[in-house]
């Protein structure tokens, strides 16, 4: 775990979510000093409503400090940056009740998700101070997915502040496989991204090129626990998003 975590950390300038997890790149496993520890994005619990499930998302501006003396004006969902996990099921009826704080337009589209166009958060775009309510029901089998804004014109920027998140799709299939299921236990959400800085602060959006790539990865990895070689072997599931925006 030590080395994929160290690799992933030197192969990215930045690891971010409420931190930077950051190491020089070539230089030996055990002498990589870690900046800051891994955060990883919390789980948001739905509320059920007659059979719906409910989840609450706030946009709405912030500040974050990537690196010490390093702060950023950010967006977020439910935090200064970046937003919760939305764990879903197959066949599960939900409601997104989605709250634009930011004071600007923005929209929150479901990337990859089997949904009807009204619902798809590309064309619908939420206003500043008022409340966008998707609802559809589950027709995905069992994969990662993401959410992010896709407001024509201002994706990039928007992305590159911190409007996204991630989703996990569970249906009857992965469940039957018994693949890892607890949050920062065994089952490992990382956002990875690359962030450019310049003198003290964070680069501006303007200068942020509108070319976006997003792409969740998934990788489970199998190993004995150093402290006693012959209890049964752990595996630790590794759900990443990676996403990479080019500077002008």
């Amino acid at each position: 775990m030590k080395k994929i975590l160290a690799t992933t950390a030197a192969l990215a300038s930045c690891l971010l979510f409420t931190g930077v997890l950051s190491a020089q790149a070539g230089i030996l496993n055990a002498s990589t000093v870690f900046v800051n520890r891994l955060s990883i994005p919390p789980l948001l619990d739905p509320v059920e409503r007659n059979g719906v499930k409910v989840y609450d998302l706030t946009l709405r501006g912030g500040v974050q400090e990537f690196l010490p003396g390093k702060k950023a004006v950010t967006f977020g969902i439910n935090g200064s940056y970046l937003g919760p996990t939305l764990r879903l099921h197959n066949g599960d009826q939900v409601r997104i009740d989605v709250a634009n704080k930011l004071g600007t337009d923005t929209t929150i589209h479901w990337h990859g998700m089997e949904i009807p166009a009204v619902m798809d958060g590309v064309y619908q775009i939420i206003k500043p101070d008022t409340m966008w309510e998707p609802t559809w029901t589950i027709r995905n089998q069992a994969a990662t997915l993401l959410y992010h804004t896709r407001l024509m014109a201002h994706t990039g920027e928007q992305v590159y502040k911190g409007l996204a998140g991630l989703i996990i799709v569970d249906d009857a299939n992965s469940e039957s496989l018994r693949l890892p299921q607890s949050n920062g236990v065994d089952e490992i959400s990382v956002i990875v991204s690359r962030r450019a800085f310049l003198s003290s602060r964070w680069c501006s959006a303007q200068r942020i090129a509108s070319s976006l790539r997003v792409q969740p990865v998934e990788m489970a990895e199998v190993y004995a626990p150093a402290s006693s070689r012959k209890s049964a072997l752990w595996i630790l599931w590794f759900r990443f998003l990676v996403g990479r925006e080019w500077i002008e």
